[in-house]
């Protein structure tokens, strides 16, 4: 993540301890705490 525009957080396929999406959800907590999430959408 070079720049705020260019985030993109994990796959949600990807399995973090028995939950899915949890990698996901991690990122955009993160980002978004950060203020480097941008302009990213939460689809």
């Amino acid at each position: 993540m070079s720049e705020a525009s260019e985030f993109e957080p994990r796959s949600g396929a990807l399995v973090v301890g028995g939950h899915a999406w949890l990698a996901r959800m991690i990122d955009k907590a993160r980002a978004d705490a950060a203020g480097t999430i941008g302009e990213y959408g939460y689809p």
